[in-house]
């Protein structure tokens, strides 16, 4: 079992609790080093030793007023007060030597006694079996006659160690995925031959277009009379009355004109016998 001395050198001086200084755990600290004790022999991560609890009960205003200006005492429920979950304390005044036993002999629970007298006002040690004790004021295991015997005693407070809740199993981890396979790569298919360039046509020069001749309109020769009938002899014309020299050329030419008709129709008219 770990003891621990409120004297220690390295923490004896440490301001007990908050107020006027002069109350340190050297002078008054006994309440504070039997828990630190307790709560050290109970639980692996409670190793405080008493300047490490100190400074939690202050950081938890677990001190209450002395009356004389000073916050340095102790309520008997401290642990529980800052650790309800680890502890539970029963307070029985007066002194019961079996029940003490009891205690003692249980894997689980301490108790703290009280002592008061005429030479020692206030003081608390840790009962170890029979007239055992151990003392805080000297960090080591005593004797209750020290003190006085039983009747020192005036209170038993009994903190008892709970049951603490077996931890959750971790998470079994998720299994791993199946490494997926990488997907293997295309290959890349040869890009297509460019077509051959196809030539450009050359333009064939397109030629003039040929100038389409005027159409020719046969003049048709104008159609003689008809000739009188052979044998008749043709009237000779009415002489016109005397005119000038233009108008005999045109009475000239009508003559002419005359005479080659009736010469064509003498040549198409068959002959007789």
């Amino acid at each position: 079992m770990q003891l621990f001395s409120q004297r220690d050198p390295s923490y004896a001086n440490v301001e007990l609790g908050w107020g006027p200084p002069g109350s340190t755990i050297g002078k008054y600290g006994c309440d504070e080093t039997c828990d630190s004790m307790i709560g050290w022999n109970s639980f692996a991560d409670m190793h405080f030793n008493p300047r490490a609890l100190n400074s939690i009960y202050i950081s938890h205003k677990t001190y209450v007023y002395d009356g004389s200006g000073d916050y340095d005492l102790l309520l008997d429920n401290s642990l529980a007060r800052v650790w309800p979950a680890r502890f539970q304390v029963t307070v029985v005044w007066g002194y019961n030597a079996a029940l003490i036993a009891k205690a003692v002999a249980s894997p689980d629970t301490f108790v703290k006694l009280w002592i008061s007298t005429a030479s020692v006002p206030t003081h608390f040690v840790i009962a170890a079996g029979g007239n055992s004790i151990i003392d805080p004021w000297y960090g080591k295991f005593g004797t209750l006659s020290g003190y006085g015997g039983p009747a020192a005693v005036h209170k038993m407070i009994f903190v008892k160690k709970l049951a603490q809740p077996a931890p959750k199993p971790a998470p079994a981890p998720a299994p791993k995925p199946a490494p997926v396979p990488a997907p293997k790569p295309v290959p890349t298919p040869a890009p297509a031959p460019k077509p051959a360039p196809v030539p450009v046509p050359v333009p064939v020069p397109v030629p003039a277009p040929v100038p389409v001749p005027a159409p020719v309109v046969p003049v048709s020769a104008p159609i003689p009379p008809p000739m009188p009938p052979p044998g008749d002899p043709l009237p000779l014309p009415t002489p016109p009355p005397p005119f000038g020299a233009s108008q005999a050329f045109l009475v000239a030419l009508q003559t002419i004109l005359i005479a080659i008709g009736r010469f064509i129709a003498r040549e198409r008219t068959p002959r007789q016998g």
